[in-house]
């Protein structure tokens, strides 16, 4: 017997057991609706009903938020705005980020679960395509991307306004797309807005993501990343890559630091520099030495050395009389 079908059968049992018209009544209703079959987290789940609010804690169902679904599994999920009811299941995901793309506020139980599991909760309006008109603006899908697609911010939880966020994603990841706006229909059916299509299918182009990502991407925890960028050394494809890696990612790993320097900067980094080495290594991993070698060449680098220094005057103790920033020493 599977789990979830194990536990309902306990709560009809329960049911049976009790004298109480109350606690029969509210069971009664919570149950409405829900197969007794298991089913994976995609495609959408059906509604819960309120009553399981007014249930013992032990015989709350776990439920999931109105069209809940697993974009990647284990990594990243989407829904409609959690309800307070659907924040022990949220328990359960261990987000480490919330993606939300609508002004609501939540409410103070929603506030306390984000605090108390220390999830960080990032908010971009996404405008809705309402009445066969456009809203939705690239730059807002492009800032969307660019968290929804760093592993740095797994496991990830993403709600409302969803549908252009996910397909534009596929889009970039190379999905055909008559899958692409199957899945978008999965998910916006019966509600599925002719504006939507319109942006999917005929205004975002992927190549915009590595505009964006050049000129207003924020990668702090990703020093080298952001220089690259800079330096215009990356096609989107390689952009992509290192997003999925968890290389270069400053506040958890230490791939490009030192073990033995400290900074003096009076920035606490943990007492992490720059190894030119790492950073030569990881530019190898990713493929993009040519493409670096090239731009210091022909110059381009000038305009991303005031990049390269804040990485290194942050990480690492200030150069010594004769020694040449990383970048520098290539040429």
């Amino acid at each position: 017997m599977e789990p979830r079908e194990a536990h309902m059968e306990d709560v009809a049992q329960h049911m049976a057991d009790t004298d109480d018209p109350t606690v029969v009544q509210s069971i009664t209703q919570a149950m409405e609706g829900i197969e007794r079959t298991s089913r994976p987290p995609s495609p959408p789940t059906r509604p819960d009903s309120p009553a399981n609010d007014h249930l013992p804690a032990r015989l709350q169902l776990f439920t999931p938020a109105k069209n809940y679904g697993a974009v990647t599994e284990h990594t990243i999920f989407r829904s409609a705005f959690p309800q307070d009811r659907n924040l022990r299941f949220l328990e359960c995901l261990n987000v480490k980020t919330v993606l939300c793309f609508v002004e609501t506020e939540p409410t103070p139980a929603y506030v306390e679960y984000i605090q108390t599991y220390s999830i960080t909760h990032k908010r971009i309006p996404i405008l809705a395509n309402k009445d066969g008109n456009v809203a939705t603006t690239v730059d807002s899908i492009c800032e969307a991307l660019l968290t929804a697609m760093d592993i740095a911010n797994y496991p990830l939880y993403i709600h409302c306004n969803q549908g252009c966020v996910i397909a534009c994603m596929r889009n970039v990841q190379g999905w055909p797309m008559h899958e692409i706006l199957q899945e978008y229909d999965t998910y916006a059916s019966p509600k599925a807005r002719p504006g939507d299509i319109e942006f999917i299918t005929n205004i975002f182009k992927p190549v915009a993501l590595l505009e964006y990502a050049t000129k207003h991407g924020d990668f702090s925890h990703r020093p080298a990343l952001k220089t690259l960028l800079s330096i215009k050394a990356l096609t989107l494809e390689k952009l992509v890559e290192i997003l999925g890696s968890e290389e270069g990612i400053e506040s958890s790993d230490t791939s490009l630091r030192s073990a033995e320097s400290k900074a003096d900067s009076g920035i606490d980094l943990s007492g992490a520099a720059v190894d030119p080495s790492k950073v030569s290594d990881w530019l190898e991993k990713f493929e993009v030495v040519q493409a670096t070698e090239n731009a210091v060449m022909e110059g381009d680098v000038a305009a991303a050395e005031v990049s390269v220094m804040e990485c290194e005057d942050v990480m690492s103790p200030p150069l010594a009389a004769g020694e040449h920033s990383f970048f520098a020493s290539m040429a």
